[in-house]
């Protein structure tokens, strides 16, 4: 049995959503009513049902000992518990996009944790990842949509979407952590047992290292929309309604029950019309609007990003699979000179499939980020009025997050290359207002950011650099 504390098994995750859930109803009140469905086997209920898709609360009080000894990293299985018994583990770890299971976490989050825990939820759980140092500093792990960090880096992290990480950790556990009695030490470290024999979470220090993160949650309507991403053709959709005169007045309305509104045209490209529309934190210019200035997120499922309740498509992701363009070819010829170097022979087009196994996935690797970014760039580009403005700052802002990396010494310029794409995606990107568009710039876009730079004559070679 491992002796670290922390060590995150199916026991601890469960144990550290029990303080996490809403008030409970007072004992006088219950008397009333019956149940307030808060105890400890209806969270597990709840859980199972996020699994499976099985509604387990008729087994009644039958999964209460098992729901017990599951919490405290007991040393045996039961049949009642998911977590120790699931039969699809490789179906749902590989599955990071069922939509459906995120929707079974959206309502457990909605149904059973307070509003006011679930950011002491995320921080605990954030840290309790850092702590456990069986779990490697690459582990990825899910923060928000189309967004992905590995554990060294979540340090930077400032925002995550709740549904989004639980969903992670949840795959994470059931493919790697299988044996919960491994948690035994952890439970009893971070839990003291009253007079009663109730069991009290006691580590009040856990998760003080991010106190500044923000959380962000998916809506049924969120979930929904991804659902019918695909039946959408129109270029601005406001969730699944079609934009007219009915809808824009309700949007008018709603809208001034909240925020100060800024009126402006905004161009609906499936009728080709400009409409007189006053939407929050929307500005328009030339009938397109400007980068939002505050918050708004993109859509990976449905390619859309919105802004305060409208849906804006953008253009769809062009493929690594497609032939390297003239515009693409700096980057291209960058990364053969570098493999030229590492193995001696002059790499072209001609002969780049021959690479060794390891460096072919490598120049794979930088393809799918550069097309990811290039993807982006040209749907900024396209969507909004200053879209090629806040991009050409992006890149500004990322070149001198990297510079003294790349300026550093290296033996070879794979390392020199290797190390720039660790260091960025480390990176804050706050000076252009693509910031606000969250899950837009993922780690996989801030890498592509590097090879563009090379097409931009930012950076000429990742093997001789001018000194």
């Amino acid at each position: 049995m491992t002796k670290n504390v922390p060590y995150l098994t199916g026991g601890i995750f469960f144990s550290l959503l029990l303080p996490a859930r809403k008030p409970r109803q007072k004992a006088r009140d219950k008397l009333k009513g019956g149940t307030d469905n808060l105890r400890e086997i209806d969270l597990m209920h709840a859980l199972n049902y996020v699994l499976t898709g099985d509604d387990t609360s008729n087994m009644g009080n039958t999964i209460k000992k098992a729901t017990s000894n599951y919490k405290q990293c007991s040393d045996f299985k039961s049949v009642y518990i998911e977590l120790d018994n699931f039969q699809n583990v490789s179906t749902f770890a590989s599955n990071k996009n069922n939509l459906e299971i995120l929707s079974r976490i959206s309502r457990l989050i909605n149904n059973y944790l307070g509003t006011d825990k679930r950011k002491w939820l995320t921080k605990v759980l954030l840290e309790t990842i850092i702590l456990d140092i069986e779990i490697s500093d690459t582990e990825h792990f899910d923060i928000d949509i189309n967004q992905e960090i590995e554990k060294k880096n979540f340090p930077q992290i400032e925002h995550v979407c709740l549904p989004i990480f639980l969903f992670s950790i949840l795959r994470f556990i059931l493919k790697n952590r299988t044996d919960n009695s491994l948690g035994r030490p952890t439970f009893l470290s971070w839990h003291s047992k009253s007079s009663q024999g109730i069991w009290k979470f006691n580590n009040d220090a856990l998760g003080n290292r991010f106190n500044s993160i923000q959380l962000t949650d998916l809506s049924e309507d969120d979930i929904n929309n991804m659902f019918n991403s695909s039946s959408s053709q129109m270029n601005v959709v406001a969730s699944t309604k079609p934009i007219d005169d009915e809808y824009i007045q309700n949007t008018l309305e709603e809208n001034k029950q909240n925020t100060p509104q800024v009126t402006n045209n905004f161009f609906n490209a499936s009728n080709g019309g400009v409409i007189n529309l006053e939407i929050n934190n929307l500005e328009i210019s030339n009938n397109k609007p400007l980068v939002p200035i505050a918050q708004a997120r993109y859509n990976k499922y449905k390619n859309t990003i919105t802004i305060s309740g409208v849906d804006i498509s953008i253009p769809i992701s062009i493929s690594p699979d497609a032939n390297i363009s003239s515009e693409d070819e700096k980057y291209v010829q960058a990364l053969y000179e570098l493999y030229s170097e590492i193995t001696n022979i002059d790499i072209t087009s001609s002969n780049i499939n021959s690479l060794l196994p390891n460096l072919k996935n490598h120049y794979e690797t930088q393809n799918k980020s550069y097309f990811a970014l290039e993807q982006k760039q040209r749907a900024i580009r396209d969507v909004f009025d200053d879209g090629e403005y806040q991009m050409e700052i992006l890149k500004e802002d990322a070149f001198s997050g990297i510079e003294m990396t790349y300026l550093n010494h290296y033996t070879t310029g794979l390392e020199r290359l290797n190390a720039i794409l660790e260091k960025i995606t480390t990176i804050t990107l706050d000076n252009s207002t693509l910031k606000n568009i969250i899950g837009l710039i993922g780690n996989l876009e801030k890498r592509g950011i590097c090879h563009v730079l090379v097409n931009d004559n930012v950076i000429r070679s990742w093997v001789t650099i001018d000194e």
